[in-house]
């Protein structure tokens, strides 16, 4: 039963990635409602490496090193995720007249985004045996879902990819976190893995910071609405600082 359980929440977390389709029943370019998504993305992203993925990645890698070598190996880590990031960036096609980290921001949330939620998976598949702990990180995951949904569509947007376009990028991130959840049947062997795991949440924390510092940070300089960028930190610091709580 709890397998079933796990499943259908692996997939309803998937799916609240698709919340952010919501975006497109706004016809132009709807400059202050950018602002606030692009404030909420910002908050939110530092956050989320701070308060869910730093920890995590620790209680793996402490199972493995000291306290030293923990941080020195996650150090590497965070330095392996930026160069992936700018691997890909390289190979990208450029585009004249605008930076290329800012041009294909949506394709390192696309990469943020399906490794995010293949954790997910896997973190569902080995919640304790109570429904409530159960209920509780699929609310928690939900509301990091949701906003990362919203951040991504909007980017799509921008690149002005189409609903049906949109719509099939996000399915298939959704579709990871359940990719996560049934290969956790296998032996258990991701999960018990503390090293690989580890590893990987080091690469996700370098992504985010080079998303954070070299994306949401330009674009929170660039834009001139102040109220919306205030309101977007504030709306986006309660609800992760109120997820984490759970």
């Amino acid at each position: 039963m709890k397998s079933f359980v796990g499943a259908c929440v692996s997939i309803l977390l998937g799916i609240s990635i698709l919340v952010g389709l919501f975006i497109f029943k706004y016809k132009g370019d709807n400059k202050k409602l950018y602002s606030f998504i692009e404030s909420l993305g910002l908050i939110g992203f530092v956050l989320l490496g701070v308060f869910y993925v730093l920890p995590e990645c620790i209680g793996f890698l402490e199972d493995n090193y000291n306290l030293v070598q923990c941080y020195s190996y996650l150090f590497l880590m965070i330095l392996l995720g930026i160069l992936i990031i700018e691997i890909v960036m390289y190979f990208l096609p450029k585009r004249e007249n605008e930076l290329n980290d800012l041009s294909y921001s949506h394709v390192i949330l696309a990469i943020i985004g399906v490794l995010l939620l293949f954790i997910e998976g896997i973190f569902v598949y080995n919640t304790k045996n109570s429904y409530l702990n159960l209920f509780l990180l699929l609310i928690k995951f939900f509301l990091y879902n949701s906003i990362f949904g919203v951040v991504l569509i909007t980017n799509f947007k921008k690149h002005r990819f189409g609903l049906i376009k949109s719509f099939k990028g996000l399915l298939i991130i959704s579709v990871f976190c359940l990719i996560g959840y049934l290969l956790s049947f296998n032996g258990n062997f991701l999960w018990k893995n503390s090293f690989v795991m580890g590893s990987v949440l080091g690469v996700i924390i370098g992504m985010l910071f080079y998303l954070v510092i070299r994306i949401y940070v330009e674009y929170f300089k660039e834009n001139k609405n102040s109220s919306a960028k205030t309101l977007g930190l504030i709306v986006g610091g309660i609800i992760l600082l109120l997820s984490n709580l759970l």
